[in-house]
């Protein structure tokens, strides 16, 4: 993890189970927003990441 609060795309693929290219899908969908990095290297808000796995298993975010 290279900035406090946010994970790479990577870190995101690896934590909700799917591939990079369906990281992008989220974005492209408007279901995950960018939070700063690179064009190349983007960054996505931590918060963020945990409510989209929280759903996938049915919780409620915290």
């Amino acid at each position: 993890m290279h900035s406090t609060g946010s994970y790479g795309t990577a870190d995101v693929a690896r934590i909700l189970g799917i591939t990079p290219a369906a990281v992008r899908k989220l974005v492209q969908r408007g279901q995950l927003t960018r939070r700063g990095g690179t064009p190349r290297y983007p960054r996505y808000d931590r918060r963020q990441v945990g409510a989209l796995l929280a759903n996938r298993h049915g919780r409620p975010a915290a």
